[in-house]
């Protein structure tokens, strides 16, 4: 099971290097009701990966794994939720992180819009942003109905979703690389095989 709630603030209060109130009403952000995947729970995920696998955050990328979805809106457009959550985590931060670490962090969040490293320190987080679907393969699926229930409203029927995921799954399938941290990129392999996992069961169902 993921961290509880408190594990998971627990965890965000040791490594962000900001206020407790800063990091709670961030968190509060990720039970809005228009999210279902984008959760406290992915969050939470993300950190019991950090954790399995002994990986030393930096503080921008423990700020990077806060932020990364802080503003979600489904359907957003040309990295819209990206910058926003950029805005926001500049806003927030300013007086309490060091310019130099908040560009980083910024950096970072804006790389999850294509989910490719520009900077070394957004490697891991990008693969623990992914993570999820290198997971048990019912996961993977749970999640993709996760995913679902937020854009329920900008897509036709559950058969468009699906067609719209399949293109999405097979573009990171079609990369040379998905993973690129030494932490994780042990990873790939079932990773790839839960996405044609996926797609197959997309195309046998039709």
């Amino acid at each position: 099971m993921p961290p509880t709630y408190p594990a998971l603030r627990q965890f965000l209060l040791a490594h962000c290097g900001i206020p407790e109130s800063i990091i709670e009403a961030t968190l509060r952000r990720y039970a809005e009701p228009q999210r279902h995947y984008h959760t406290v729970e992915h969050l939470a995920r993300m950190v019991m990966a950090v954790e399995s696998h002994a990986i030393a955050l930096t503080q921008a990328q423990t700020l990077a794994l806060l932020f990364h979805d802080a503003v979600y809106v489904p359907g957003a457009q040309g990295g819209k939720n990206e910058q926003e959550s950029c805005l926001l985590l500049r806003s927030l931060a300013r007086e309490h992180v060091e310019p130099d670490t908040l560009d980083i962090t910024a950096r970072i969040i804006l790389d999850t819009i294509h989910h490719i490293p520009t900077q070394a320190p957004s490697s891991v987080v990008l693969d623990l942003d992914l993570l999820g679907l290198a997971g048990p393969i019912a996961e993977v699926f749970r999640d993709g109905d996760l995913i679902f229930k937020e854009n329920a409203h900008l897509v036709v029927d559950w058969d468009d979703y699906s067609a719209r995921r399949s293109r999405f799954l097979q573009g990171l399938l079609d990369r040379p690389q998905i993973l690129y941290s030494a932490e994780l990129r042990h990873h790939e392999d079932t990773l790839r095989q839960n996405l044609r996992d996926v797609i197959r069961a997309r195309n046998q169902a039709q």
